[in-house]
């Protein structure tokens, strides 16, 4: 082999590599989904953290924009992840969920239920399906809305210490959450 195909290749193995970490990275941090909020309210009990529920919807730009600048970052950051269990509802989906109590519920009751009117629509929610928080609508850049976001987990960590859930997740210590263990 001459040293221009040999530095090509290498540029190849190179470009493949870094494709790999790339993609690999981006799959570390996406965002989970779930229809089964009854599995989800049995895992945020065990590990005693609140509920925070990304509303979106196909197509919206700003659910992306949130998504990619806001919770992928926070699922990324061990510390930041460990304020919430994290989730995204498209509510383009439709169909039927099963609720935090276990029933089966259209998808658009549940939306409704959370007084989502647009997306992306932010809920911070209990272990039994309770917003601990008012909803946060829209996306109005990425500093703005970590300020937003974090005083809404500030709140709902009050609130959580108000009807009695345990000091370490009031702190924003939960134990980790296996968000594989999340029927999708």
């Amino acid at each position: 082999m001459d040293l221009i195909t040999r530095m090509i290749m290498q540029f190849r193995l190179l470009l493949a590599l870094l494709f790999l970490l790339v993609f690999s990275v981006s799959n570390a941090t996406e965002l989970k989904s779930t229809t089964d909020w009854e599995a989800v309210s049995e895992q945020a009990a065990k590990t005693d953290s609140p509920i925070l529920v990304a509303f979106t919807a196909d197509g919206c730009g700003y659910c992306e924009l949130l998504k990619e600048q806001v919770l992928k970052p926070m699922l990324a950051d061990p510390e930041a992840a460990k304020k919430a269990t994290i989730l995204e509802y498209n509510i383009s989906n439709g169909g039927k969920i099963t609720d935090f109590d276990g029933s089966r519920i259209r998808s658009r009751q549940f939306t409704r239920r959370y007084k989502v009117f647009a997306t992306p629509t932010v809920v911070i929610l209990d272990p039994n399906g309770n917003p601990l928080t008012a909803p946060i609508a829209g996306f109005n850049g990425k500093e703005n809305y970590e300020d937003l976001l974090d005083s809404a987990l500030r709140d709902s960590r009050t609130a959580m210490q108000k009807i009695g859930l345990p000091t370490d997740a009031i702190a924003g210590a939960a134990k980790p959450v296996d968000l594989e263990s999340f029927p999708h």
